[in-house]
């Protein structure tokens, strides 16, 4: 179980990145990572977000590796965009400290 009382910087990030890439706002959200080598990575991010979209996810777990936080969520997915059906999974979300800001510098999913 997660400490209630824990700092929750991190997760509100983690969910304004979510949140956009289940909006449809991915490629602009991703810019950035078009720019280096994660290009075709958030080209395939982008791409299977839309085909998959997330409905619904809640953190279950975290790791701490200075300055790197990872984030791990289950997820609930259409099994394809239009569809009824959906399946569970579980996706991370690894964010870097800078400062005092979180930024995310990887997310991981399996479609």
């Amino acid at each position: 179980s997660l400490n209630p009382l824990r700092d929750r910087a991190s997760e509100r990030e983690a969910s304004t990145f979510i949140r956009a890439l289940r909006d449809g706002r991915c490629r602009e959200r991703l810019s950035d990572w078009e720019k280096d080598y994660r290009r075709k990575y958030a080209a395939f991010i982008c791409e299977s977000e839309g085909k998959h979209p997330l409905l619904s996810w809640e953190i279950v777990d975290w790791e701490d590796t200075p300055p790197l936080r990872i984030l791990h969520y289950r997820g609930r997915r259409l099994i394809a965009a239009g569809e009824q059906k959906t399946y569970s999974e579980l996706f991370s979300v690894t964010l870097e400290r800078k400062a005092e800001d979180w930024n995310v510098t990887k997310y991981d999913a399996i479609y």
